[in-house]
């Protein structure tokens, strides 16, 4: 979001002259700051970074497991 913010006010600044692109990017971001953003899976848990980084780090977990294993039946 603030990604977002940042290139709305540098656009804006890039329009001065045009009055009607610039009103339309100010009501954009306003709506922006009062919109709460949020990912949910089908409402059950939010998405974000820490179930992604959790998610990843148990694919790691699992993938080093089964290359140990693989290695202990190879021999």
């Amino acid at each position: 979001m603030r990604k977002t913010g940042a290139i709305l006010h540098r656009a804006m600044d890039e329009y001065l002259s045009y009055l009607a692109i610039r009103n339309r990017l100010h009501l954009f971001s306003v709506e922006l700051l009062h919109r709460n953003t949020q990912f949910t899976a089908w409402g059950l848990f939010d998405i974000d970074k820490s179930l992604l980084t959790s998610i990843v780090s148990s694919m790691i977990t699992y993938m080093i497991i089964l290359i140990q294993l693989k290695d202990s039946f190879q021999h």
